[in-house]
């Protein structure tokens, strides 16, 4: 049976401290992202807000705007996208799917990202990465929109904002090296693991002299992952 959905803003300014998830004050402070949910929970809620929050904040720090309201349909069951993902941005209807927290613990539970518990934390910072689709997603030049490209802002996001206990423990677990180019990623490599991926991005971005740069050039696809081959 079909979950009848209905809309709660979220608050979600560019800039802001990190929002609060008390009801009032989300529906009072809500501009750029709305949630299509069945009855939330407060920690799915919580996190959504703060995941949103941050990943508005990376980008708006580099100078990458957020300039049209995202939306988020909150699924309580079912999967999105692929059987392995909690969260999906789909560029055709410009809205993310996203299981809420406790659906998406049962379907971690024995094959969780990185390896890790999933735990709020966690399920955050796969709302920045999810959002931060849907933000750059506002910007991409024709043509520059490959998918190595999305998922390095997205990974490179998701690392940068997450708590620093969780990517301390995710380095430990993924001692990796950095990319040595973006000419060096390819879909293969991202394919078989996006986790290691991950993490050589972010590593890759840190030792970037010029990171605001580099982002308006994926952007505008002055810069393409891999060579732009096999996007």
């Amino acid at each position: 049976m079909r979950l009848q959905w209905w809309r709660l803003f979220l608050c979600l300014f560019a800039g802001l401290p990190t929002v609060q998830a008390d009801d009032t004050a989300c529906l009072a402070l809500c501009p750029m992202v709305v949630v299509e949910q069945a009855p939330a929970d407060r920690l799915s809620r919580s996190a959504i807000c703060d995941g949103a929050a941050a990943a508005i904040r990376f980008f708006s720090d580099h100078g990458v705007a957020t300039t049209r309201q995202i939306c988020i349909s909150l699924r309580a069951a079912d999967t999105v996208g692929f059987a392995n993902h909690i969260g999906w941005y789909d560029a055709t209807t410009r809205r993310i799917e996203l299981l809420n927290l406790a659906q998406a613990q049962r379907q971690c539970r024995f094959a969780s990202p990185f390896g890790m518990e999933m735990d709020p934390e966690l399920y955050k910072s796969f709302v920045v990465h999810e959002v931060s689709h849907a933000i750059t997603d506002q910007h991409f030049h024709r043509g520059s929109a490959s998918r190595l490209t999305q998922e390095y802002l997205a990974y490179v996001a998701q690392l940068t904002t997450m708590a620093p206990k969780h990517r301390s423990a995710i380095m430990q677990r993924y001692p990796l090296q950095p990319f040595t180019s973006m000419n060096e990623m390819t879909l293969l490599y991202y394919a078989l693991n996006p986790n290691a991926f991950a993490v050589k991005s972010f590593l890759h971005f840190e030792r970037q002299d010029d990171q605001s740069g580099l982002i308006r050039d994926l952007l505008s696809g002055a810069v393409r992952p891999g060579n732009g081959e096999f996007e």
